[in-house]
């Protein structure tokens, strides 16, 4: 076949075959997970400076003392404003409930590690990483993980979830 017999309809497929392609490699890379999540010794984006060693001790410890009061209303003020919008109150109060009954209480715990999560609008998002201790009465045994996830506007953080994991078989 010459150029000049070629049908406009074969050019037209070969085109919408070419847009195909293009546009199924922008969306494998679009969604594709980041590899953003580091440890702190390789962290891209460095924790603030204001989220000292003294500062993760306190978070922690603030974590740990309205976890372990059995008072839903201490534990929910732990959390930031933009985590009360995002959140459902009556359904973090089940979900307290059920870690306050699966792990019974944080007797102990120290920072590890943090990871950088993503950047929201202008705040990012760190999560900062405890080994901890539960108490006796735990379902899921003693040794345990704390994340908490944390928001750094440039001048405080915010804390916007918690996650509690079991690391005993």
């Amino acid at each position: 076949m010459s150029r000049e017999t070629t049908p406009p309809i074969l050019y037209l497929i070969v085109l919408l075959v070419v847009i195909n392609l293009a546009v199924t490699g922008w969306i494998v890379i679009k969604i594709s997970p980041p590899s953003s999540a580091v440890s702190e010794s390789t962290s891209v984006e460095k924790l603030p400076s204001y989220l000292t060693k003294e500062a993760k001790l306190r978070i922690y410890s603030d974590f740990r003392q309205a976890f372990n009061s059995q008072n839903f209303d201490a534990f929910w003020d732990l959390f930031s404003a933009m985590a009360h919008v995002r959140m459902n109150k009556a359904d973090m109060k089940k979900s307290y409930d059920q870690m306050l009954d699966y792990f019974g209480g944080v007797e102990g715990g120290t920072f590890s590690h943090y990871e950088y999560a993503e950047k929201q609008g202008n705040l990012k998002v760190f999560i900062l990483y405890y080994a901890v201790k539960f108490s006796e009465t735990s379902k899921f045994g003693r040794q345990g993980k704390l994340k908490l996830s944390v928001t750094d506007d440039g001048q405080e953080y915010g804390i916007i979830s918690t996650y509690l994991l079991s690391e005993t078989q």
